[in-house]
């Protein structure tokens, strides 16, 4: 079976029908910013167009530049939203909510499906929104994880 990969400024017209149509899409993520939770190529995520968003949740949002990114929502300030990579120490702040254009409501890691609503997932966003200071902590602890993997 061969792959094709179509930039999404291709996709996005097709996306934005699936979507309006009350569809869900799955695409594969590129990129390192939601690392450890989404992997570069390996993983994908299914997205669904939603009327809400809230801390924790992951939207496909659109940059001023033009780029479409997948960051998680760590916090909201009248009527905007602040957004950070899962793998990033910086914040995006004043991301208004017409930008966004779907959620992510699962992924999948290798073939296995994973529900935002998981308990296991719930706990990881938690800790990764609410305890934003720690992340050095944190992916200091997963590089040391993932050499210890590579040695095997």
């Amino acid at each position: 079976m061969s792959s094709s990969y179509f930039s999404m400024d291709d996709l996005s017209a097709v996306l934005g029908e699936q979507l309006d149509k009350g569809g869900r899409v799955r695409l594969t993520v590129s990129g390192m910013s939601m690392y450890p939770l989404l992997r570069d190529g390996i993983d994908s995520v299914v997205l669904e167009k939603s009327a809400s968003y809230k801390k924790g949740d992951i939207p496909l949002y659109i940059r001023s530049d033009g780029s479409y990114i997948l960051h998680r929502i760590v916090g909201e300030q009248n009527g905007t939203y602040t957004l950070c990579g899962d793998n990033q120490l910086y914040k995006e702040e004043g991301v208004s909510r017409g930008r966004f254009i779907a959620k992510v409501v699962g992924f999948y890691r290798r073939s296995r499906y994973v529900p935002t609503g998981a308990l296991w997932y719930r706990f990881y966003s938690f800790l990764w929104v609410d305890c934003f200071r720690l992340r050095p902590f944190f992916a200091r602890i997963i590089n040391v994880i993932r050499k210890i993997k590579h040695r095997r």
